[in-house]
């Protein structure tokens, strides 16, 4: 059967007020006419995707979502990545948006005074359960001719907060439809910035739709040995990737008292060796890994029989039901094999040769976590 395409199917036609939205549908040959999708920045972000820039709080990924802004709308290449082309940014600065200007005018004064005159300032919050405000952010930008750019959201908890939705709660998949509304709208794209939960391993805070959409999720970390951020996800491309960078102390201007103020600056150092995934417990998989680190840490040689181990986490897991605990346990303990942790099987001792059956021991990997 040969498709045919229906007038009022091209995305840039806008529907009769009482009529339903004309459905994208396409032949192959159809498809393959429209424009292709463009890279904002190569091998990284694409033209009109659904990006995360998250952390820990105190991480900087204010920061470095503020650095990858004005980098995006001067058309300057960002961390050795090309930048196309110059492109207007929206900046929602729901959270933090009364040190904004400091940090905006410490990144001018280190880049030779360049300033973008295509970087917007919002102090709104978008509310992504009330139509009349995430319509009203669409027409108020459609009439200043925003399009083609990208839209940063600090951060999204503040947004979700503001229609009373739980970042736990499925209803998150609201909040990721009105920015997708957004993005279609203005032919744009967007990175939110998000928050880790109190444990880290398990990665971006809140409910699982949110990663699951998201093109392109860059991870930022602070430790003693200094910043970084990871390339976590990205649809077409090559994660893991990680890059380190410093934060500058830089004066800006003097406050009403004439004492200087101070801001910090992101400056890249260099690209770290690609670092392993780390890993986001699920369900049942940190409380049984916290067991077997505390069975196996005090050994000498980290390693002991399995059903040893299953008796000890059957004593200690007093929440789960009882019929269930070794057999879940040894479950999770296989998915925690097949994550590089731990290693399971007959054990030969390097120096005596001698063989130890039904063996668990952590790996070089394990010793990391």
């Amino acid at each position: 059967m040969q498709l045919t395409k229906v007038q009022g199917m091209n995305p840039q036609d806008k529907p009769a007020d009482n009529a339903l939205p004309a459905r994208r549908s396409y032949t192959i040959a159809d498809y393959r006419a429209l424009p292709p999708t463009e890279w904002l920045v190569y091998n990284l972000i694409e033209d009109r995707s659904m990006n995360a820039i998250y952390g820990a709080s105190g991480s900087t990924k204010s920061f470095l979502a503020i650095d990858l802004g004005m980098h995006l709308a001067l058309g300057m290449d960002w961390f050795g990545y090309e930048v196309y082309k110059p492109i207007p940014v929206i900046y929602v600065a729901v959270e933090g948006g009364g040190g904004l200007l400091k940090r905006l005018d410490g990144w001018i004064k280190t880049h030779n005074n360049a300033t973008p005159k295509n970087f917007i300032i919002d102090r709104d919050v978008i509310s992504p359960k009330d139509e009349k405000s995430v319509d009203g952010f669409i027409d108020f930008y459609k009439d200043k001719g925003f399009k083609d750019g990208m839209i940063i959201v600090d951060t999204l908890n503040a947004n979700a907060r503001s229609s009373g939705i739980d970042e736990n709660s499925p209803e998150m998949g609201l909040v990721v439809a009105a920015f997708q509304k957004i993005n279609i709208a203005l032919n744009c794209s967007y990175t939110l910035v998000h928050h880790t939960g109190k444990d880290e391993s398990k990665g971006m805070r809140g409910h699982t739709s949110v990663h699951a959409s998201m093109d392109t999720i860059l991870y930022v970390q602070k430790k003693d040995s200094g910043k970084s951020w990871t390339l976590e996800k990205i649809k077409e491309g090559e994660d893991g990737i990680t890059y380190g960078y410093f934060t500058d102390v830089v004066e800006t201007t003097e406050d009403s008292k004439g004492n200087m103020q101070t801001t910090l600056v992101v400056r890249p150092s260099v690209r770290l060796e690609k670092q392993e995934k780390r890993i986001n417990f699920r369900g049942n998989q940190k409380v049984i890994w916290n067991y077997v680190k505390d069975y196996l840490y005090p050994l000498e040689s980290k390693r002991a029989d399995v059903d040893s181990l299953l008796n000890a986490i059957y004593e200690r897991w007093s929440e789960h039901p009882t019929d269930k605990r070794k057999h879940d346990a040894r479950k999770v303990i296989t998915t925690l094999k097949n994550y590089g942790i731990l290693e399971t099987g007959t054990f030969i001792d390097p120096d005596t040769k001698h063989k130890e059956i039904d063996q668990i021991w952590i790996t070089k990997k394990g010793l990391e976590y």
